[in-house]
């Protein structure tokens, strides 16, 4: 998506991640996602997925996802052609998303098609420290005060969160002259990670439903 289109008219992919832990060899466990046209929610996305890798159980304290969860999920390699198909001509968008998710993104990306994909992120995080006087800008602090519906750690929960959250911001972005997507980048709440094109799907791969919790 060009950098001058209208806030407004944007295309974003709304996503969460839930990992089995934090470090720099985290792996992937549940993708959700939420793709946005003209700021209405016209996909949804989600997924568990199988780490490869036993989940620990400090980890699944957080998301509640078990070993026996996942037994029968795909890999990400087999469901990451869905979510490029979502991801189409559009921007992520997430939050606290430049520390962790991105990065966590990519290399998984990067392990399919042998290269660290360029992506076009948003992280809502920036924006709220800049936005609202709050003791914290978690996600679950900002939901508490906009009273925005949210059960913590669960993906798709947070990614509805995120989805109202940015919706709200943007209209702030408005009101505060930002009347581009490129000009979130003034807010340094805008990253456009350098790397190949990643392939475009522009059909839905045909797949079954994978199982959800």
């Amino acid at each position: 998506m060009p950098l001058d289109a209208l806030l407004e008219q944007g295309r974003y992919v709304v996503f969460d991640v839930e990992t089995t832990g934090f470090g720099r060899d985290a792996r992937i466990v549940e993708i959700a996602a939420v793709r946005l046209e003209g700021w209405e929610p016209v996909e949804e996305w989600q997924t568990l997925i199988d780490p490869g890798i036993p989940i620990p159980w400090m980890a699944s304290k957080v998301h509640r996802i078990e070993n026996a969860m996942v037994a029968d999920a795909p890999s990400f390699s087999q469901v990451c052609a869905s979510f490029l198909h979502l991801l189409r001509d559009a921007v992520l968008v997430g939050h606290n998303i430049f520390t962790f998710d991105v990065p966590v993104l990519q290399r998984h990306l990067g392990e399919v098609f042998g290269v660290s994909p360029r992506l076009m992120a948003i992280d809502t995080l920036p924006l709220a420290r800049q936005m609202y006087r709050l003791g914290s800008h978690k996600l679950s602090a900002l939901a508490e005060h906009l009273r925005i519906p949210l059960t913590a750690h669960q993906a798709m929960s947070d990614v509805y969160a995120t989805s109202e959250l940015w919706l709200r911001m943007c209209e702030r972005l408005l009101q505060r002259g930002c009347k581009r997507v490129g000009d979130v980048e003034h807010w340094r709440a805008l990253r456009c990670v350098d790397g190949p094109e990643l392939p475009i799907y522009a059909e839905a791969p045909k797949e079954r439903l994978w199982p959800r919790r």
